[in-house]
C-alpha cells in the first residue's frame, strides 16, 4: 500500500478533547492507531475513560472520543500513525511514520 491511497477522511482515531479541540493523542510507544469504523474508536476510547477514571481526574463521556484523523489533532508524541488494510485483512496494518504523514498532508493539524 501507498502512503498516497491514504485517506484520513475514512479512518477514526481516539481523541482526547482538549481546550485547542480533538487531540488524536492516545499512543503506546509513539504508535497512533486508527480504526476503520466510528464503533471501533468508540469502544476504545471508551476503554481510555474507564481506565483514566478516577475520584481526583474525573474523566466522562466528553473527554475522550471517535473522531475522523482529518478533524483531529494530531498529538506531539506520535511517532508513527497505524491503517488498517481493511476488513478482509483485519490483522494486516500499513505503519507510516509522522514524517511522511507530514509530508503528504501538510494541511493535517498537528500539535
Amino acid at each position: 500500500m501507498s502512503i498516497k491511497k491514504l485517506d484520513p477522511a475514512k479512518v477514526w482515531v481516539v481523541a482526547e478533547n482538549q481546550l485547542f479541540g480533538w487531540c488524536a493523542c492516545d499512543v503506546i510507544d509513539g504508535l497512533l492507531r486508527t480504526y476503520a469504523t466510528q464503533e471501533e474508536a468508540q469502544k476504545e476510547a471508551e476503554g481510555v475513560i474507564d481506565e483514566l477514571h478516577t475520584p481526583h481526574t474525573p474523566y466522562d463521556d466528553e473527554s475522550w472520543g471517535a473522531i475522523l484523523l482529518e478533524d483531529a489533532i494530531i498529538g506531539d508524541n506520535v511517532d508513527f500513525i497505524i491503517f488498517p488494510y481493511g476488513s478482509w485483512k483485519p490483522y494486516l496494518h500499513f505503519i507510516v511514520s509522522i514524517k511522511e504523514y507530514r509530508d503528504e498532508f501538510p494541511n493535517q493539524k498537528y500539535d
